[in-house]
């Protein structure tokens, strides 16, 4: 990495610590504000600190980390408002961080919980006075509630490997407390939403061994049917694997990367003034 920065994010009830990955001394022309996965309830910007190295190297973009608050200590909607903020934060001082001054593209993306977070960030956008939201990108996400009975990949992959039906729920119940009353709202579940117009180009990163390979088939094909460019990528990895474990699956983790970067590019020179 060229430069890689901790910084401490003004919250609406706290600080937010946010690193920032710049892989080479050319000014990146793009951000991608990160979130990380670990079920809502674990994880930080240390846990993710290689996935986000690799990330800043194969797209050369402005790479910020974002360590949101957790429960049980921090619950819903503790997280989301973490990383709003944080975004937004990233968003207006992107030049002070080193990107290019003038114009450049603004994306938000993150891994199971992570990629979660990501997608209500887009819904959020979309009805308030956030920044403009140029593509999202996620990967293995949590898309709607554990369905009830289980049903297709929840049901496939109910003991996992990786992550397992009795896990999501746990952790569910640590992060919103009650499941039942949040199951229907998609401001935490984004297939909730019975609109998806005026969202962003989205890139989904899929683990065809996962109870969320649904989660992601599904939203694809409702972006689509919005009128709404979605390219969805499948890998024959465990939960999150194309991520994690590189030397287990050298090939795939290099093409998951290859595919984010490619991503991100196509949607960089489409824009004006790029």
């Amino acid at each position: 990495m060229h430069k890689v920065l901790d910084v401490m994010v003004p919250g609406g009830e706290c600080d937010i610590p946010v690193r920032v990955y710049q892989a080479s001394a050319d000014a990146p022309s793009q951000v991608l504000v990160y979130f990380h996965g670990g079920g809502f309830v674990m994880g930080s910007i240390k846990s993710h600190d290689a996935v986000c190295r690799r990330l800043a190297k194969y797209s050369q973009a402005l790479v910020a980390s974002v360590e949101y608050r957790l429960p049980p200590e921090d619950p819903y909607p503790a997280g989301p408002n973490d990383c709003y903020a944080a975004a937004q934060w990233v968003h207006e001082h992107a030049t002070e961080l080193g990107v290019r001054p003038g114009s450049f593209t603004f994306g938000v993306a993150g891994d199971s919980a992570g990629a979660n977070l990501a997608a209500c960030l887009t819904l959020h956008a979309r009805s308030t006075a956030f920044p403009h939201v140029d593509f999202q990108i996620l990967i293995c996400p949590v898309l709607q509630s554990i369905p009830e009975p289980l049903s297709g990949s929840h049901l496939d992959f109910k003991d996992g490997p990786v992550l397992t039906v009795a896990a999501g729920i746990m952790a569910l119940s640590i992060y919103m407390g009650d499941i039942h009353k949040h199951h229907k709202d998609p401001a935490v579940f984004p297939l909730e939403a019975e609109d998806l117009s005026g969202l962003p180009p989205a890139l989904i990163i899929n683990a065809k061994i996962d109870i969320l390979r649904d989660d992601g088939v599904m939203y694809a094909q409702r972006l689509k049917e919005a009128g709404l460019e979605a390219d969805l990528h499948e890998f024959a990895t465990e939960h999150v694997m194309m991520l994690f474990a590189p030397k287990e699956y050298p090939d795939i983790s290099r093409q998951s990367f290859e595919a984010i970067a490619k991503f991100m590019k196509a949607y960089a020179t489409a824009l004006p003034g790029s």
